[in-house]
C-alpha cells in the first residue's frame, strides 16, 4: 500500500526559481516516489494570475 503526500504550494513558493530542484532533492532524500507526491496550488496563486 503506498501513501500519497499532498503539499500546498503558495504563490511565493510557486515563483521560486529553484522550486523544481528543491522538490527533486526532497524526493531523493525521503525516498518518496514522484507519483506519490501531489502538489496543490493554493487559491492565492490563481488570484495572482487573475490580477495580471
Amino acid at each position: 500500500m503506498s501513501l500519497t503526500l499532498n503539499v500546498n504550494v503558495s504563490a511565493c513558493q510557486f515563483q521560486e526559481p529553484n522550486l523544481v530542484k528543491e522538490i527533486r532533492k526532497t524526493l531523493k532524500e525521503t525516498g518518496l516516489a514522484p507519483q506519490d507526491l501531489k502538489l496543490e496550488i493554493t487559491e492565492s496563486v490563481m488570484m495572482h494570475d487573475a490580477r495580471t
